[in-house]
């Protein structure tokens, strides 16, 4: 799976079935995809279900389609509601995704009627997903509607099991439809916050977030020792110091075969647009990529977002170690595991760029994954 980077781009097809024959997901929240073309990571988030990355994907124009959204309950009609111009840009991204666009209508309209929804807003565009205000039993909720993949299959599930415990509120769900009903939050995230006051807001929600991994969850481990394997592949030549390859290949090595490494349920893409204003308590988390790991796991995102202000810091080493020390002692980390799981993690980033695009790789993206890899080293 991949999650967001600073900029995002298409996913590759889902990847070889793990332990146990189940199908693995693309590398959605496990690493960042990217488009060329970056906005400022700045931008503020505008939907109630931040995007994942502050990066839209890259797709051609299109002209918007006649697509509408209907409510009709008990023959009260709703007035429509155009599908927004990102959500229709889904269709560009293959034959899976149109049909997905195609069925949005209807799928707003049966799971609006079943569950007593009315439209109160907009719809907005996740990276994958529809998030649509609505209001319900008298009261402020958003429905999300998400692509079929892998990666979020057990959304539901997390969240259920967290029960709102420093995480948006599940108030109904069908997973089968990937439909979710959520509390609404405000459409503020941790771009709001300095870097390290953010670390230290993600840090105190690890330990709430991390709690014994429901069997149904799919395990770190298999990933991480596939991926590790593909890394150890790559030529000498590769524009990547092969040292800082061989490092990350015995790392991952020992970390997947380590017991460690599952049996914690995980967000699993746990980054500064991930947590959002709320009433309840000041922030909370969301879009939750679930899987059984390794608490440790987790910083690397947060090191790699909003990574602009790094560079403009003048002290990329600095910036990076503030960041990481922060979030490791807020949730009380061992160091040398998390550092460990960064360096796996950037070097499986650098692997992809260069699979993503083999005749021309994008140096500084190659360039920042191999910083982060060094600063938190001593």
């Amino acid at each position: 799976m991949r999650g967001p980077g600073t900029r995002r781009r298409g996913r590759r097809p889902a990847g070889r079935p793990g332990p146990g024959q189940r199908p693995a997901p693309s590398r959605g929240a496990l690493a960042p995809a990217r488009v060329r073309a970056p906005q400022s990571p700045q931008t503020p988030p505008t939907d109630l279900f931040a995007r994942r990355s502050p990066h839209g994907p890259a797709v051609p124009p299109i002209q918007a389609r006649s697509t509408v959204l209907v409510h009709v309950r008990h023959h009260r009609v709703v007035p429509v509601v155009p599908l927004p111009a990102e959500v229709l840009a889904f269709a560009t991204r293959g034959p899976e995704w149109a049909a997905f666009v195609d069925r949005l209508p209807r799928l707003v309209r049966e799971v609006s009627e079943e569950w007593g929804l009315t439209p109160d807003g907009e719809p907005v565009s996740g990276w994958c997903s529809l998030a649509l205000p609505v209001r319900h039993d008298g009261g402020e909720a958003v429905l999300k509607l998400s692509f079929p993949d892998d990666e979020g299959e057990h959304e539901a599930l997390a969240l259920q099991r967290w029960g709102g415990d420093g995480v948006v509120r599940l108030l109904r769900a069908d997973p089968r439809r990937r439909a979710l009903l959520l509390e609404r939050l405000h459409p503020v995230d941790l771009s709001s916050l300095s870097d390290v006051e953010a670390c230290e807001v993600v840090g105190e929600r690890y330990a709430r977030l991390h709690v014994p991994a429901p069997p149904q969850l799919r395990p770190l481990p298999a990933y991480v020792a596939r991926w590790t394997d593909e890394l150890a592949a790559l030529p000498r030549d590769a524009p990547v110091p092969h040292r800082m390859v061989e490092q990350a290949v015995s790392l991952g090595r020992d970390l997947a075969a380590d017991e460690r490494a599952s049996g914690t349920m995980i967000h699993a893409d746990l980054h500064y647009a991930n947590v959002l204003a709320a009433d309840r308590e000041p922030w909370l988390v969301i879009d939750p990529k679930p899987v059984s790991g390794d608490p440790h796991y987790e910083p690397a995102p947060m090191l790699w977002n909003r990574w602009d202000e790094v560079v403009a810091s003048g002290d990329v080493r600095g910036a990076v170690r503030r960041r990481f020390h922060t979030l490791v002692d807020a949730a009380y980390l061992d160091e040398d595991r998390a550092r460990d799981w960064v360096v796996v993690r950037m070097l499986h980033n650098a692997l992809w760029e260069l699979q993503d695009h083999p005749d021309g790789p994008d140096r500084d993206y190659l360039t920042m994954c191999v910083a982060i890899a060094k600063a938190v080293q001593d």
